[in-house]
């Protein structure tokens, strides 16, 4: 489905979101407030963010204004979360140009709603993506220990690896896939691990810190392999 970024300082919001979100078919990582919610877009892609307006040190609107100066999340959804009661923090949400806003509390057929026409107005990105076949010869990898990468994407790798790394690891993959791209290898930062089998992980990585030449030099790469495909990133 999509990816999406629930940002508020209230614990029972990010539980009950997280819930609803994730029953609804959406991967979901939750913030506690702005600072927090900023280090997870540095380091991933979402579809969207749902964001508290009150928060402490910094508020909803000033991490929405953040955003809208950055053309990097042009693609992102943003709806605001309001209190019934604080009028003004809507008609602020509307004027700070978030694509909608949600009423607190938060009913869950009303939020699902929501979050639906949300996407409506601005769907998930798709990105291109190659899926390695087994007998190709970029497949095989070397890091501190050997990994089969599965997925190259503009975003990043997705790879089996025999040793767990624990989420926000970075590490590098020596792959001659890199030097055909033209670049070097680049930093990997581990963005979730699932066990698909006694003894082995799938690993989902994001590009660390990638130049924007380099990652046109992927985008170009990924254009001309046989059998790239779109996806949605989720």
């Amino acid at each position: 489905m999509a990816k999406i970024l629930l940002v508020d300082d209230d614990h029972d919001i990010l539980r009950i979101g997280d819930k609803l979100l994730s029953m609804a078919g959406h991967e979901v990582l939750v913030a506690s407030d702005a600072i927090q919610a900023m280090e997870h877009l540095n380091t991933s892609h979402f579809d969207a963010i749902i964001s508290d307006a009150r928060m402490p040190r910094f508020s909803g609107f000033q991490l929405i204004q953040t955003l809208k100066n950055d053309d990097r999340y042009d693609h992102m959804a943003v709806a605001m979360l309001t209190s019934l009661r604080e009028r003004r923090d809507i008609e602020k949400a509307i004027r700070s140009g978030v694509d909608d806003y949600i009423v607190k509390p938060i009913d869950p057929a009303l939020f699902l709603k929501k979050v639906e026409e949300l996407f409506k107005k601005k769907p998930p990105k798709e990105i291109m993506e190659w899926q390695l076949p087994a007998s190709n010869r970029f497949v095989r990898a070397n890091a501190v220990v050997d990994v089969d990468l599965k997925v190259i994407s503009e975003l990043g790798v997705v790879a089996l690896i025999s040793s767990p790394l624990k989420p926000g690891t970075l590490f590098k993959i020596n792959s001659e896939v890199f030097g055909k791209i033209g670049i070097e290898p680049p930093f990997l930062r581990v963005l979730s691990v699932s066990e698909v089998e006694d003894g082995l992980w799938e690993i989902k990585t994001g590009y660390f810190k990638l130049h924007f030449s380099d990652r046109q030099k992927i985008k170009s790469w990924l254009f001309n392999q046989p059998g790239m495909s779109l996806t949605n990133v989720s």
